[in-house]
């Protein structure tokens, strides 16, 4: 997933999300539904969003549970040189456990809160 986020940092919303802020804005109390995990929704200025399957940018800990929001991944500790997937993981900022992103990978349950 970081590798995901690193191939897409600087991409941006597009028309369609400015177009579904517009509707928003215009008629009043809409929803927005999405699957995606881009984030896109809130950079348009959406505010009544359900990512149902979350948000890159929203990442815990595996081991000590912090949880973050973040720009991009840019700023964070990788694993150490010499250990197992050098520089592909993200690691936490307070304990040194392994993060990810808040998102549903394929074969999780999806979030009962956001259904």
């Amino acid at each position: 997933l970081a590798q995901i986020e690193e191939s897409c940092r600087g991409a941006d919303c597009n028309d369609g999300h400015l177009a579904i802020r517009d509707f928003e804005r215009h008629v009043g109390e809409v929803w927005v539904l999405t699957q995606n995990i881009d984030g896109f929704h809130t950079r348009a200025g959406s505010s009544n969003i359900i990512e149902i399957h979350g948000d890159l940018h929203h990442l815990e800990c595996t081991r000590c549970g912090d949880k973050q929001t973040v720009k991009d991944y840019s700023h964070l500790p990788y694993l150490k040189s010499g250990e197992k997937e050098e520089g592909v993981f993200p690691t936490c900022t307070k304990c040194e456990g392994l993060v990810r992103p808040q998102v549903v990978l394929f074969g999780e349950m999806l979030y009962m809160d956001r259904i």
